[in-house]
């Protein structure tokens, strides 16, 4: 697979998971709206939970740092 192929696939992936999350945000916020007094009676189930804040964004086009102490990486050879 050649690093545009890659590239490409991963900014389709990152744009379905952005579209996913702002559903999700909008539904929770039109949820949170509509139906104010069954979250102070009970959490449900099916109820969304926030999650505490933003993941920190990665450079997909960046080339990442070696996670290993003698500088070399698995996937150089490949």
């Amino acid at each position: 697979m050649s690093a545009a192929s890659i590239r490409k696939k991963a900014t389709e992936v990152g744009a379905r998971v952005d579209a996913v999350e702002t559903a999700l945000r909008h539904h929770h916020h039109h949820h949170h709206h509509h139906h104010h007094h069954h979250h102070h009676d009970s959490a449900g189930a099916t109820d969304l939970k926030p999650c505490g804040g933003f993941v920190e964004r990665v450079d997909l086009n960046k080339v990442p740092d070696p996670e290993n102490s003698d500088g070399e990486c698995e996937w150089d050879g490949n």
